[in-house]
C-alpha cells in the first residue's frame, strides 16, 4: 500500500517521521520512505474474507522542530492484491484524503493581566502596612498546541518602597508558593513546574500574588 503527503511541510517531516500501519489496535508494519512516498509493503498475510472488510489506521510519529501541514492520500494503484486463487488485483477508486494536521515546532505561553475586580478596587488607595496580607497583583497563563510548565517567576517592582522585607505568596493551579524578596522584586520557584494546559473554552490558568508588609514600612 502506497500513501502520498499531499500537505506542505518542512522537509525533515519526509526524512524523519515513522508511520506504521495497524489492523485495527494491531500494528502489521512500518513504512518506507522514498522522494514523499511512504510504501507498506509485504502485507501477505492480511486477508480480508469474501463480502467482509478490516480498517486499517496509519499513525505517525513526527520529528521535533517540523511545521506546516500533514494530509495523507491514498489514490487508485495505490494497493495492489491477489485473490485466492493468486491472480493480481489492483482496486481502482477515486483519490481518498486523510484529516488536515497543522504542525508546529513547538507551543506557546500568553501572560494577561487578570481584571481582579477586588485588585483594581483598591488600585491607587491600597493601604496594607502592618501585616495584613493583600492580594495586589494577578497574571493569567494559557497555552496554545501543547502543555506548558512554568518553572520561575519574576516580578519587578516599578515603585520606589525596597521589597526586601516583604513578605509574598503565589497562589497558582492549587498551589500556595512563598516567595523569595529581594530589593527590586519578588521570585517564586514554582519547583517540579505547573502545568498550564491548552483548553478548548480559552480559560486561563490565574496566578495571584499577595503581599504582607511589616508594620512602618510606609513611612
Amino acid at each position: 500500500m502506497n500513501l502520498t503527503n499531499i500537505g506542505t511541510t518542512s522537509s525533515s517531516l519526509n526524512s524523519l517521521a515513522t508511520y506504521t500501519l495497524y489492523n485495527g489496535a494491531n500494528p502489521i508494519a512500518n513504512a518506507t520512505q522514498t522522494a514523499g512516498a511512504i510504501k507498506f509493503q509485504s502485507l501477505g498475510a492480511l486477508p480480508i474474507p469474501a463480502g467482509q472488510s478490516i480498517n486499517l489506521i496509519v499513525k505517525a510519529s513526527l520529528p521535533t522542530n517540523v511545521s506546516g501541514g500533514l494530509q495523507l492520500a491514498l489514490s487508485s494503484g495505490g494497493i495492489v492484491g491477489v485473490d485466492s486463487l493468486g491472480n493480481s488485483l489492483t482496486p481502482s477508486f477515486s483519490t481518498i484524503n486523510g484529516a488536515i494536521f497543522t504542525l508546529t515546532s513547538n507551543g506557546t505561553v500568553s501572560i494577561t493581566k487578570n481584571t481582579d475586580a477586588t485588585i483594581i478596587a483598591n488600585q491607587g488607595s491600597l493601604a496594607i502596612a502592618g501585616g495584613i496580607a493583600t492580594d495586589v497583583f494577578a497574571i493569567n497563563f494559557s497555552s496554545t498546541n501543547d502543555t506548558a510548565k512554568l518553572k520561575d517567576l519574576y516580578i519587578v517592582n516599578t515603585g520606589s518602597m525596597a521589597m526586601n522585607s516583604v513578605q509574598s505568596t503565589l497562589t497558582i493551579g492549587g498551589q500556595t508558593i512563598n516567595g523569595v524578596s529581594y530589593t527590586s522584586g519578588l521570585w517564586f520557584n514554582l519547583n517540579n513546574g505547573t502545568s498550564i494546559n491548552t483548553t478548548s473554552d480559552g480559560v486561563a490558568l490565574v496566578g495571584k500574588i499577595s503581599l504582607k508588609l511589616p508594620a512602618g514600612i510606609l513611612t
